[in-house]
């Protein structure tokens, strides 16, 4: 496989970005964007898809995230983050936390080089290989197409796309 066919298989269809027509239905946008502006911005900045935020609407959904300390600006640290709990939250999902066992990871794309100070990694891994790993936000040390929701570590996939 040609790097270049690694690059088209990590992306994913343009039709399966979202828009925010996909989240919020025409008579109850204008109400849901005042009501939630962190959680608009957050779905529309971080292009978060909806097959996702379906996933983790789930019952029992449970996650962490791993930005250490890469994500934010120095007027506004954290702001993807706080964007990307309020997702999670508006889906009811819980996070438990670095040390609990989870089903889904997030990891900022500033983090990926520390990931593997992230507690249990290599355990989580071996012992639960359904556990579901997905970048989110920007960083000035990572390419543009490499920003936004991307799922790494995806099961019987071989995916060279991210060499530290």
């Amino acid at each position: 496989m040609s790097v270049e066919q690694g690059k088209q298989e990590w992306r994913k269809p343009a039709d399966e970005n979202p828009t925010i027509r996909d989240f919020f239905p025409t008579n109850r946008r204008g109400h849901l964007l005042r009501r939630y502006p962190i959680y608009c911005r957050g779905v529309f900045a971080l292009k978060f898809p909806k097959w996702l935020h379906d996933h983790m609407s789930q019952p029992n959904r449970e996650f962490c995230i791993w930005n250490d300390g890469a994500d934010g600006y120095p007027k506004l640290p954290y702001l993807e983050t706080r964007w990307l709990l309020s997702i999670l939250s508006h889906c009811r999902a819980k996070d438990a936390g670095r040390k609990a066992d989870v089903r889904v990871v997030f990891v900022h794309v500033g983090a990926m080089k520390t990931l593997y100070k992230l507690p249990a990694l290599v355990e989580r891994r071996s012992r639960r290989p359904e556990i579901q790993f997905f970048t989110y936000g920007t960083h000035e040390s990572v390419s543009p197409e490499r920003w936004g929701i991307h799922e790494i570590f995806p099961l019987g996939v071989f995916n060279p796309v991210w060499d530290l």
